[in-house]
């Protein structure tokens, strides 16, 4: 387990000033209504890419910015446009998917984002894409890290994204991650101390993923953590986190009991080509990601995914 940790980020580098609002960099060329409308020819369902309890994705080419993903928000769902917009423009780093412009369209709520070729982690793990081997998982899993300890320690206050799972997370041509969906987002203040908590009205998130605390609304820095160690799992199994084929439904129950009683069960996917022993530390670490008191999970800070350190 010791090799899976490391020393924390250089602090001045991990609270980097970012701007407020991107659109106001003179990089950002702004995007007019008609400039989305012939794009997406009129939101077309040829140009639909997917879709959420948010909202449906499109996929289009702007003179300015070449192929983007346009997030139409369903009408009803302003309080999570609101989130996801307010925060995405502040987040500017390789591991999280880039807002360039939200506005109206047609009535709609949209954001425009950078499109990110390769699909989702669930679609390429369900699909046993052969590229995913053991290395690439391994960086995956690093570069998702890396993007959840920018969102809790990249400001003065802490970013809980709430809905960390295979399907937020998107992957590039160079199969390098990019955390998206940011709706659920909530913000704890309070310094960085990992022990900081406040209290949901909802118990949002995905079933499966959330951990035991959101039942009672506890958010906290160590929700996302519970949530990544569903995620190594996923990798490392290649099975998918919800199935009803199996003794446990939730991949977290089915790990834990293989854990318990014969943890060697616990079944790698053979597309990867695991050599037992990254699986299994990488599996150590997913075990203490998803301790049921939240106070025995590490902090994002503290964890470290390379092969050359596994």
């Amino acid at each position: 387990m010791g090799c899976l940790y490391s020393k924390k980020c250089n602090r001045k580098q991990q609270q980097k000033s970012l701007p407020i609002n991107a659109n106001n960099d003179c990089q950002y060329v702004k995007i007019c209504s008609k400039d989305i409308i012939a794009a997406t020819h009129d939101f077309n369902e040829e140009y639909k890419i997917g879709s959420g309890g948010f909202g449906e994705v499109y996929k289009g080419k702007l003179p300015s910015y070449g192929v983007v993903a346009i997030k139409r928000i369903k009408d009803g769902v302003s309080k999570e446009f609101r989130t996801e917009n307010q925060y995405l423009m502040q987040c500017e780093h390789s591991n999280l998917v880039k807002l360039y412009q939200s506005m109206q369209v047609k009535g709609h709520h949209c954001l425009i984002m950078q499109y990110v070729s390769n699909g989702s982690l669930k679609s390429n793990l369900k699909e046993k894409d052969c590229n995913l081997n053991y290395i690439v998982r391994l960086q995956i899993c690093a570069g998702i890290a890396k993007g959840i300890r920018f969102l809790h320690t990249g400001f003065h206050y802490s970013l809980i994204h709430r809905d960390i799972k295979t399907a937020n997370i998107l992957l590039d041509q160079n199969y390098v991650p990019k955390i998206c969906d940011f709706g659920l987002v909530t913000v704890i203040y309070g310094g960085k101390n990992n022990t900081s908590v406040t209290i949901a009205q909802d118990n949002a998130g995905t079933r499966g993923y959330a951990p035991p605390e959101a039942r009672v609304g506890i958010i906290s820095r160590r929700f996302d953590i519970y949530s990544f160690g569903v995620v190594i799992l996923e990798v490392v199994s290649g099975k998918a986190n919800c199935a009803t084929n199996r003794k446990h439904r939730y991949l977290a129950q089915y790990f834990q009991y293989c854990y318990a009683y014969d943890k060697w069960s616990f079944p790698l996917d053979p597309v990867a080509k695991w050599p037992q022993k990254f699986a299994w530390k990488l599996l150590a670490l997913a075990k203490v990601c998803l301790e049921d008191n939240r106070y025995k999970r590490p902090d994002i800070s503290s964890v470290s995914i390379h092969h050359s350190t596994l």
